[in-house]
């Protein structure tokens, strides 16, 4: 929860940066200027954005919403089976970046607050009752939709650096053709779910699209 909040707190900064707001100077408002919405999902919920700015810097918000979205799934999501925190809960690696280093900061802050009645650590509890996520990381972990960003005729590391910001994040799948290793991002239960965030992973890779695979293999 506390750090949920503290990337809301980063999306407004970001967002009010995008409509010019931040610092002063032009604080009257333009006649063409009106209330215009923006929508999106991210995190296994939907958002809401209402600003009164003009229409044509819809598409500029909507994209800074999706790329912090994007980058809050690929650290901390428990419904996407490649974020660093799955594979930390896993046991797959110890490296944490600065978004969970914050969240274990604020939940220690929260634990001492709370007298121990907020324990960071209760995952395996919370997995038993049903509330983690870890039924639909199971669901999807056989069969589901992902984001493919390269192909290759031979097996290459996840961590090399042709993946870019998505090193250490992506899975191989095996598909037709050639290039028969092809390597992705993101499990998802829904194709209109991985959509979301196609356009964020477009950013670094523009020829990723979005495919279906089953028991490691790509079926679209």
């Amino acid at each position: 929860m506390a750090s949920s909040k503290f990337h809301i707190v980063r999306l407004i900064v970001v967002i009010m940066a995008a409509l010019g707001v931040v610092g002063c100077g032009n604080n009257r408002a333009s006649e063409s200027e009106e209330y215009v919405r923006v929508e999106g999902f991210g995190i296994g919920t939907t958002y809401r954005i209402i600003a009164r700015t003009s229409s044509d810097r819809i598409p500029e918000i909507s994209q800074a919403a999706s790329d912090i979205f994007a980058e809050m799934t690929a650290s901390m999501s428990i419904f996407d089976s490649t974020s660093l925190l799955s594979r930390i809960n896993r046991g797959e690696t110890d490296s944490v970046d600065m978004h969970i280093k914050q969240m274990i900061s604020l939940a220690r802050g929260v634990n001492s607050l709370s007298e121990g009645m907020y324990d960071i650590t209760v995952a395996p509890l919370t997995e038993a009752y049903g509330f983690a996520g870890k039924e639909r990381q199971a669901e999807v972990s056989d069969s589901g939709y992902t984001i493919q960003i390269l192909a290759s005729d031979k097996q290459v590391k996840t961590s090399d650096s042709q993946f870019k910001g998505y090193r250490g994040k992506v899975s191989c799948y095996i598909g037709g053709g050639v290039l028969k290793y092809k390597y992705c991002y993101g499990s998802f239960s829904s194709r209109s779910e991985a959509s979301q965030q196609l356009a964020a992973v477009k950013r670094s890779f523009k020829d990723a699209f979005v495919v279906r695979y089953s028991q490691g293999k790509i079926v679209k």
